[in-house]
């Protein structure tokens, strides 16, 4: 997954989060994992940008965008050029 960094400051404090997600990730599957997540987070996807819009609705639960992450079989995400692995990146940069 890249995160575009130059937008994703700004971004998090509106609470909205942009993850490209890889080549093959289905609308269908983004769907269906992130139905789990309707009272953290809503989830906007275009499957041709691959753009994942995360939108928090409870502050206190945005480590609960590592699950959605995770069972969308992400496991590291590029950011500023460097990879860190999911929960290293939402406990850093996100929560």
């Amino acid at each position: 997954s890249v995160v575009q960094a130059s937008s994703f400051v700004a971004n998090k404090i509106k609470g909205e989060f942009n993850f490209q997600m890889p080549e093959g990730t289905s609308a269908t599957k983004i769907k269906e994992t992130a139905k789990y997540y309707t009272e953290y987070f809503s989830v906007k996807y275009d499957s041709n940008t691959r753009m994942a819009n995360i939108t928090v609705i409870d502050e206190n639960s945005k480590g609960v965008i590592v699950r959605f992450l995770v069972s969308n079989e992400i496991s590291t995400i590029l950011y500023d050029g460097q990879e860190y692995e999911v929960d290293k990146f939402v406990g850093n940069f996100i929560q």
